[in-house]
């Protein structure tokens, strides 16, 4: 039996859960989505990420908060960078 408790995410990745309970969820296609109290999902993406490519094998990938994320408030995300410039010059 699966019960749903977020809805409106694309192709979700990784997830790190905040001290307060929220939770981060990396989005394959490049974007960082925060959930909030009672599973809501945050209307807008988290912003300040890098020029992430969600090409091919790509994206945003997996996502962790710093082990004391009170004192030193990082979070830390796996991304595939930039445009695949090795592919464009061959193709």
């Amino acid at each position: 039996h699966i019960d749903p408790v977020v809805s409106g995410l694309e192709h979700p990745w990784g997830m790190a859960f905040l001290p307060d309970g929220r939770v981060l969820v990396s989005e394959r296609v490049g974007r960082l989505r925060l959930i909030g109290p009672g599973w809501r999902l945050r209307a807008e993406p988290v912003a300040g990420l890098p020029e992430i490519n969600p090409g091919g094998q790509g994206g945003l990938l997996d996502v962790a908060v710093h082990p004391r994320f009170d004192e030193q408030p990082w979070v830390y995300i796996a991304y595939v960078a930039g445009a695949n410039t090795a592919l464009e010059q061959t193709a």
